[in-house]
């Protein structure tokens, strides 16, 4: 069976496949509980773990922690089982075929038309026909969710457990602190330039 999960926005999800068939799927609102969503799905869904001959996992872009926790959680099952893992990115279990918008924050989506490279973009410059997540969607939000994977999504790709890595379509935002701190105490610095 394929275990798919998704950990990449404000709703986890988690699905299994016999094939192309879903035989069970769930999600759940779970900002800020990735992890613990993700294996309350697993036993909602009573199917071992050790039923899965592979992993999908959902390697963004989206939220920054959220990726990195489904990131985790399928390289440390992929090492036990040991099972193959495979990456796919969250644009394609909202629409592999149209044009999508996943928010990033401050105003701006990350935008995927397909057959083009992702980009980062002012939310006021997403199309009119973008599917997706974040403030310019209100009501009409749609998230990635595990069940509407498929085989051959564009973005699909089998990759060994421990090169398995969160797509980042932007450059970290990391600011430079005023003071640096060690330990708890402060010390002047120089910030690199």
């Amino acid at each position: 069976m394929i275990l798919v999960l998704s950990t990449s926005s404000p709703r986890t999800s988690l699905a299994w496949f016999e094939g192309e068939t879903c035989v069970w799927s769930g999600d759940r609102e779970a900002p800020r509980a990735a992890s613990s969503a993700i294996c309350a799905l697993l036993e909602e869904s009573q199917i071992p773990l050790d039923r899965a001959s592979q992993i999908m996992v959902d390697v963004g872009p989206g939220s920054f922690t959220g990726v990195r926790v489904g990131v985790t959680m399928a390289k440390v099952w992929a090492a036990f089982g040991p099972i193959p893992v495979a990456e796919v990115h969250s644009f394609d279990l909202i629409s592999p075929d149209a044009p999508v918008a996943v928010y990033a924050k401050r105003g701006r989506s990350f935008l995927r038309i397909p057959g083009e490279s992702p980009q980062a973009i002012e939310d006021a410059m997403i199309p009119g026909d973008a599917l997706g997540y974040g403030t310019h969607f209100a009501d009409a939000a749609q998230f990635p969710v595990a069940a509407r994977w498929g085989p051959g999504l564009p973005s699909q790709k089998s990759v060994e457990a421990l090169n398995l890595v969160p797509c980042y379509v932007a450059e970290p935002d990391i600011s430079v602190p005023k003071q640096q701190l060690i330990m708890g105490e402060a010390f002047a610095h120089d910030p690199v330039r």
